[in-house]
């Protein structure tokens, strides 16, 4: 079973969550006025000069909005990655600790057995 997050982890979370989905909105908004000027140039001048400025507008609009939502997903996938890969180790972890038939007890009954070492004047060890 994985880690449970605590508290601060799900607020971070939805912090960079809300972040990526405001940044989405300031494309999605750019789009939108670069294609609402570019069609009222066109549609109020209609002279080539204005026609070529407001379609290269318009274009200049669909290539924001095509970034920010391939950008948008590009960063949701890189969040949810590294959401789940920090769940996978913490459940790698704890199948580690499962897996391992010392319990707390035991190991401090094998620690009681080692006897101490000390350190003489010649810088050898010995057993007290």
């Amino acid at each position: 079973m994985p880690e449970k997050l605590i508290l601060r982890d799900h607020l971070a979370l939805d912090r960079t969550n809300l972040a990526n989905e405001r940044t989405f909105l300031a494309y999605l908004r750019t789009a939108l006025a670069f294609i609402i000027l570019g069609a009222s140039i066109v549609k109020l001048f209609p002279t080539i000069n204005y026609i070529i400025a407001g379609l290269i507008s318009i274009i200049i609009g669909i290539s924001s909005l095509v970034f920010g939502i391939a950008r948008f997903y590009q960063v949701k996938n890189k969040i949810n990655q590294k959401y789940y890969d920090q769940q996978s180790l913490a459940s790698q972890k704890q199948n580690a600790q499962k897996s391992n038939p010392r319990t707390k007890n035991e190991m401090a009954h094998y620690s009681s057995k080692i006897l101490p070492m000390q350190e003489t004047n010649s810088k050898t060890f010995t057993r007290n």
